[in-house]
């Protein structure tokens, strides 16, 4: 399962990573709500989890059905069958 995880994700990953990391260096900071948290291992456990579980939302949300309408507008405009766009 991991493997087909990290293949969907890894394309979209890029590019949430870095606003998980500011948004966790706000939300931990001295006198904010999770400063308790603080730490690196918990960094290294969350910030990975939270940045792929977005990347899939994303790429199951936006990419996917971005591919297929792209598709869908190639096949109305050069009139092929569908097994044909491929």
């Amino acid at each position: 399962m991991w493997g087909v995880f990290h293949r969907a994700a890894e394309l979209v990953v890029y590019l949430i990573h870095f606003p998980i990391i500011l948004a966790w260096g706000r939300l931990t900071a001295p006198e904010a709500p999770l400063s308790n948290l603080h730490n690196p291992l918990a960094a290294l456990i969350v910030i990975p989890i939270v940045a792929y579980a977005l990347a899939w939302v994303a790429r199951h949300a936006v990419e996917l059905p971005g591919i297929e309408f792209g598709r869908r507008i190639i096949r109305k405009y050069r009139n092929l069958q569908p097994a044909e766009v491929y």
